[in-house]
């Protein structure tokens, strides 16, 4: 970089890499996590019936009030309780930014990059909570020490973890907010497949939030929408770091589709949980494959050489996300599940395969 222009940006942002995903043509596409089907036809026709009455002209409310209020009403909990943003990523960079500017951070590692880049871009220090290689669990004594040692002021704990698709167990998280002073925020962006949330426990634990997505097991990816379930007391404090006007009119309108069709919604799912089931099989069958099971839409699997396993997919048409350059993810790579059909070619693709 010019030097005159380097000495424009801070040393935190200039020491990052920027979050990037290589675009590929052509290719079945199972890099990113994303439902592999479309919503259904009749909702995208009454989606497009809501639309008609929108004005382009006028701004989106500061926050969604139908979509806090449905949600609301889902969750039985108040609408101050519901924080909704264009993407639960921009959550993730309001709650660091409301809590933790040059303090300390808690997340496990590896998990999320998003935890340690908003982390230490905004200048705070990141402590990482190492997780086992075999099986991606946490040491919990030493997360109570370490969360004792260092007070952090915001801990992320993803559950289930991505890319690594393991559960951490209830009753640890409920020793760490025992432990924690800061808050605690809990990203289900997978919950619809793990079918495990601890929404509940918000009324019994003052500092905990819970993030979930619209991007996950709803199949809307595009539209951006992300929600912050927690007291109304916590939901107050972290709007004020979140840029308002977010969410579109057309966003909102296909979130509050979703909400008001679940029942829909939860038998796609099934139909992912039975496939994740067959892939994960398939793959442990494979000489040379080791796959880790998984409670999201996603398997995490290793090989001797991942980059050459990427490249050989790749050339058959198949994309998947290489996460071996992660901590304690040499020869890893991570598959979403797909269609029953895109599916069938990536392990007819793994059986060809020869590392």
């Amino acid at each position: 970089m010019v030097k005159k222009l380097a000495g424009l940006f801070r040393k935190e942002i200039q020491r990052q890499h920027a979050y990037t995903l290589k675009h590929y043509e052509g290719v079945i596409k199972l890099d990113q996590n994303e439902l592999p089907w479309d919503l259904p036809a009749s909702l995208q026709a009454k989606w497009r019936k809501r639309l008609q009455g929108a004005h382009l002209n006028r701004y989106p409310e500061v926050q969604p009030e139908a979509l806090r209020r449905a949600l609301a009403k889902k969750f039985r909990m108040q609408p101050e309780q519901v924080l909704v943003t264009n993407g639960s990523n921009v959550l993730i960079q309001a709650i660091t930014l409301a809590t933790a500017v040059g303090a300390k951070v808690m997340a496990p590692e590896p998990s999320f990059a998003l935890y340690r880049m908003n982390a230490e871009g905004l200048g705070n220090r990141f402590i990482p909570m190492a997780l086992q290689r075999k099986d991606f669990s946490w040491d919990l004594p030493e997360v109570l020490q370490q969360i004792r040692k260092h007070q952090p002021k915001v801990i992320f704990i993803p559950n289930p973890n991505a890319p690594t698709g393991n559960l951490f167990p209830i009753a640890d998280i409920e020793k760490i907010l025992q432990a924690a002073k800061g808050l605690v925020v809990v990203d289900e962006a997978y919950r619809q497949f793990s079918g495990v949330s601890l929404v509940k426990k918000i009324s019994r634990y003052p500092h905990l939030a819970c993030l979930h997505t619209f991007s996950k097991g709803y199949g809307l990816g595009g539209a951006r929408v992300g929600y912050m379930l927690a007291r109304a007391e916590v939901v107050e404090q972290v709007s004020k770091a979140v840029v308002p006007y977010g969410v579109t009119r057309f966003s909102e309108a296909a979130a509050l589709l979703a909400v008001a069709n679940d029942q829909a919604i939860d038998r796609e799912i099934g139909k992912i949980l039975s496939e994740r089931e067959r892939v994960f099989t398939k793959l442990r069958e494979l000489k040379g494959v080791e796959v880790f099971p998984s409670a999201g839409n996603f398997l995490l699997f290793r090989v001797k050489d991942a980059k050459k396993c990427f490249r050989h997919l790749l050339k058959r048409g198949v994309l998947v996300r290489d996460q071996s350059s992660y901590p304690k993810l040499q020869g890893c790579l991570r598959v979403t599940i797909g269609t029953p059909k895109e599916n069938g070619l990536f392990l007819r693709a793994m059986a060809a395969y020869r590392g």
